[in-house]
């Protein structure tokens, strides 16, 4: 089991930590990404979380850490009221355009060999790309795949923001039944929009794969981001209790953490 990975910033008003675990697998499919973005409306946050998988050896993680990149990057050069699911459909595009032509670009090229390579399963990607306005709070969320965003509330009460595609009701909760590579379905688009409603206010958000979500109940989840003193030990607490409750065929385990230190909106 490999050391987790730390990226910690603060951006104005959002305090941003992620931990990934390898888990129990080869190799580490799970990739995030974000940033601080401005537009003619103001600042917001951006966080991107994706969940490789299939391709020959290497390219689930190529695709997740692509796509993550190429998200967050998307995301902070159109207008934020575009929603989050507008700049899913670019990542797809812009994936197939440099697989094509950037050959330059190692990432991108063993993306393109991949899909060459692999006819039966080309690699493919969850993602999840969540943007918070800095002035009102208002949360939006796009998501392909089983990827999640959840809110924690100021009250306490946890709000799942996004939805499985996937085949769980069937008994099946691996098979997906959208994702990045797959052109022929759509992302998803929620929201959550605090109001006056101080109870309703963000306290934190979370980004997680299913490494998290399927290890570990809801109450645990809401535990941790409740009680956790930093965000940094939040997104440590998820992505440890996660890999130990899952055993030793324990998934990649990423949890990514916003914590919102502001007042009130007027």
């Amino acid at each position: 089991m490999s050391s987790p990975e730390i990226i910690r910033q603060v951006h104005g008003t959002f305090e941003i930590d992620a931990r990934t675990l390898i888990g129990g697998r080869a190799h580490q499919e799970d990739a995030y990404a974000f940033d601080h973005c401005y537009d003619k409306h103001g600042g917001y946050a951006v966080a991107v979380i994706a969940d490789g998988m299939g391709g020959a050896k290497g390219g689930s993680d190529v695709i997740a850490r692509a796509a993550a990149d190429i998200a967050c990057r998307m995301a902070s050069l159109i207008d934020n009221q575009e929603g989050p699911d507008h700049v899913i459909r670019a990542t797809r595009t812009t994936m197939t355009v440099l697989a094509d032509y950037a050959e330059h670009e190692p990432v991108y090229r063993a993306y393109d060999q991949d899909h060459a390579d692999c006819v039966l399963q080309p690699p493919d990607t969850t993602l999840v790309v969540l943007t918070v306005d800095v002035d009102t709070l208002d949360i939006y969320a796009g998501w392909i795949g089983d990827s999640r965003a959840y809110v924690l509330r100021r009250d306490g009460q946890l709000q799942q923001l996004t939805r499985d595609h996937n085949l769980a009701f069937l008994g099946a909760p691996h098979r997906l039944t959208r994702s990045l590579s797959r052109t022929d379905t759509e992302p998803d688009l929620g929201w959550w929009h605090p109001g006056q409603r101080p109870d309703w206010y963000p306290a934190r958000i979370l980004l997680c794969t299913d490494g998290i979500h399927e290890a570990l109940p809801h109450k645990a989840i809401a535990y941790a981001l409740t009680h956790a003193p930093t965000t940094a030990r939040a997104a440590q607490w998820l992505t440890r209790w996660a890999v130990r409750a899952a055993g030793e065929h324990a998934d990649n385990a990423t949890a990514l953490v916003i914590t919102v230190n502001t007042p009130d909106p007027e």
